[in-house]
């Protein structure tokens, strides 16, 4: 606050200039608040407004815009984003002008780059490969390194869009050829193989298992260090999961062998690669991949069971001979599970294991004894939450939801009905009755 009046002294005695305003914008990008941003705006939207009129002493420069673009990146919003293109293009022309001094440096590029990234929105992501382009053009001021690529990389990554996760691909590959080429001094930094993957796993139709395979192989290629490691396999494994087909855990298994130390969570990967395949046979593989994950003196968790129990919940070829395989499959696991001395149930576990008995038994009293265990096991652990509604909710009849939940028979508001349930039910649900409920919606 002194500093702003302390300027505003100076703008009325008509001795403010660019250096006095970019000290009072350095100031306020110490703030980091989203008030700081509000006055760093409206400092920049005076200098304009003085230059436009023809004061060329409160010209704005890079250090001017660069001090803007580091307020709006502490609190970055939607709306921000044609801000920061808008103040890049100016820097652009800034740097064009062949009567200015001016050029843009890396840190106001990787400024502009990091608020980018911090957007999901096409244009940003579009500005973030436009200012690496410019960089990495033959002659360019600006040497992009690991942490220019990086945000660059990601602003397309994050934006989840079919063209632009396709653009951080082949910037992915761009940069690392320069590197091989020995054009650029750094290889392109770790966590963008893992950024691309993971962008990779959540866009279908653009045979994203080819291109993961190809990402895995510039990985030994460029024989960086720490790559591959737990973080690319698992984000490699999601885009097996997520391509449907028969062989998807066969390639899982083989990549998984090849990984000198492997965790849980790496076999948990592949057991949900399974999972999701389309495998008539899915539940006994997935179960065959459990035993070895255990032959190999590997602890599975929770996650670990409730990919057997969800892979034999979601059989996808219900012959008569495949349903009574999956159930034997999903008891055997439930009770070894329910057993554990290393682990315990979760809401999860409940679930497929409903679903089990919904999808693989036909509609008897048997089936609906079954189903009244589970439920009522359920509720003594305290566990019953949204998610246990909707799965009890498929698998009975109405009168007999009602009578077993006191909740009238619709999926629509089950939610808000859980709060109604006898708090001994949803006693160890915690913070995970507020993630079903976000499932729900």
């Amino acid at each position: 606050e002194k500093v702003l009046k302390l300027l505003h002294r100076l703008e009325s005695r008509g001795m403010a200039r660019t250096y006095s305003y970019n000290l009072v914008l350095f100031c306020l990008t110490k703030e980091k608040s989203s008030i700081s941003k509000q006055d760093s705006l409206k400092i920049l939207e005076v200098m304009e407004d003085a230059f436009q009129k023809g004061d060329e002493d409160k010209r704005p420069d890079i250090r001017t815009y660069t001090a803007v673009l580091q307020t709006l990146a502490y609190y970055p919003r939607r709306e921000d984003t044609a801000i920061a293109i808008d103040i890049f293009r100016r820097m652009v022309q800034l740097d064009n002008d062949p009567n200015s001094k001016d050029q843009m440096d890396a840190v106001a590029c990787k400024i502009l780059l990091l608020l980018l990234s911090r957007v999901e929105h096409s244009d940003a992501a579009d500005a973030a490969t436009d200012i690496l382009n410019r960089m990495l053009k033959p002659g360019s001021s600006v040497y992009p390194d690991p942490s220019h690529q990086h945000l660059a990389i990601l602003a397309n990554a994050r934006s989840l869009t079919k063209r632009h996760v396709l653009t951080a691909y082949d910037l992915l590959f761009k940069t690392s050829r320069l590197f091989l080429d020995g054009t650029l001094k750094h290889s392109p930094h770790p966590a963008s193989f893992t950024g691309v993957l993971h962008a990779l796993s959540k866009i279908p139709n653009i045979d994203s298992v080819q291109k993961g395979i190809e990402i895995l192989d510039l990985m030994k290629e460029l024989k960086i260090e720490s790559l591959p490691n737990i973080a690319t396999y698992t984000a490699f494994f999601r885009i097996l999961a997520n391509n449907t087909n028969n062989i998807g855990g066969f390639d899982a298994e083989k990549i998984l062998h090849s990984i000198p130390n492997k965790d849980t969570a790496l076999w948990n990967c592949v057991l949900h690669v399974w999972g999701y395949s389309g495998h008539a046979n899915k539940a006994c593989e997935t179960q065959r991949c459990f035993r070895e994950m255990q032959d190999a003196n590997i602890r599975p968790d929770v996650v670990s069971y409730n990919a057997v129990l969800s892979a034999a919940a979601n059989l996808r070829i219900k012959s008569p001979k495949h349903k009574e395989e999956a159930m034997k499959i999903a008891l055997e696991t439930f009770e070894e599970l329910n057993n554990s001395e290393h682990t315990e149930l979760d809401y999860n576990s409940y679930r497929y294991m409903i679903m089990c008995y919904r999808t693989l038994m036909e509609p008897s009293q048997e089936r609906l004894n079954c189903v009244r265990d589970i439920f009522d096991d359920c509720k003594e652990n305290g566990k019953v939450g949204t998610i246990i509604l909707k799965e009890l909710h498929d698998a009975l009849t109405p009168a007999d939801f009602e009578k077993w939940t006191n909740i009238i028979a619709q999926k629509k508001g089950l939610s808000t009905k859980v709060r109604t349930l006898p708090k001994s039910w949803t006693r160890n649900i915690g913070r995970e009755l507020y993630k079903a409920e976000d499932y729900e919606r």
